[in-house]
């Protein structure tokens, strides 16, 4: 039988022209001809709403495909229109500024065939979801996560056509969590695994120019689940996050410390045990 061929969408934004992204969005690109053990189609998708000829070119010299958008878009729209043309049997999302390493996806491909996983995403050298920081768990086991970054991640074709594209309606935040409480509505599962030492540089494009707005994306989370609300913050200790309960337990008592004795850091303490907790 023949392999699966896996699409790759990489996102690039950079309508300022900005060098080291456009250098780093060339190493992100190559990295992944070099290192991908499955049959790859390659596709970068830029939202700049300016064509780069240099990125054209690129991509032409390393048989990946350049799809330009006609005006600035955000990123899930971007996402979204490559997942759309993408014809393969896996896809994959993937920053311009993740650093993929020899056989990433036969190990991720092997943990979602041993899970029956829909979803999974490598631990990373850097992630806003502490549990998927590689030097930060305890253990890196294959896990069900609480949380999951849109960073780098593989997906069968059948999450992409039964949850449905990414929804635009956030513009940079919560998109990933939206993703996740939607694949588990479905009746499907994510995953994280160790893929080995992806690199994620982190805020790469972000920290130049960015057409996100948090505040608005947390109050149009909150809109869409409203059983998530916790005062104005969202329930992250909710069982739609959090599988165990001894888990949901530990975060729930996080918020009954005196506020003296509730630094940021304790939530992050906890969720060094959760590859273990919520082992697969």
């Amino acid at each position: 039988m023949a392999e699966p061929t896996l699409s790759v969408v990489v996102n690039y934004f950079n309508p300022r022209g900005v060098e080291r992204i456009r250098c780093m969005t060339k190493l992100c690109l190559r990295l992944f001809v070099d290192f991908t053990a499955s049959g790859l189609e390659l596709l970068l998708l830029d939202g700049s709403g300016i064509e780069c000829e240099d990125m054209r070119r690129y991509c032409a010299s390393i048989g990946a495909a350049y799809h330009p958008s006609a005006t600035p878009e955000p990123f899930a729209r971007t996402f979204n229109r490559g997942l759309d043309m993408a014809r393969g049997d896996l896809l994959a999302l993937c920053a311009n500024d993740i650093l993929t390493v020899k056989g990433w996806d036969l190990a991720l491909r092997q943990e979602m065939a041993r899970t029956g996983a829909a979803m999974a995403a490598p631990y990373l050298s850097c992630a806003d979801y502490c549990s998927q920081t590689r030097y930060w768990v305890l253990r890196r086991r294959t896990f069900v996560p609480s949380f999951l970054t849109f960073n780098l991640n593989l997906m069968t074709r059948e999450c992409w056509t039964t949850v449905g594209p990414i929804d635009e309606q956030f513009t940079g935040s919560y998109n990933d969590l939206d993703y996740l409480l939607r694949i588990r509505a479905a009746g499907l599962e994510a995953v994280i695994a160790d893929a080995g030492e992806i690199a994620h540089y982190g805020r790469l494009t972000t920290d130049t120019h960015t057409q996100n707005d948090h505040s608005l994306c947390h109050d149009r989370f909150l809109a869409k689940y409203p059983s998530l609300r916790l005062g104005h913050d969202v329930d992250y200790a909710s069982p739609l996050f959090t599988r165990s309960p001894v888990l949901r337990r530990l975060k729930s008592a996080t918020r009954y410390l005196p506020a003296r004795a509730r630094p940021a850091g304790v939530e992050r303490l906890l969720m060094r045990l959760e590859p273990i907790i919520h082992a697969c």
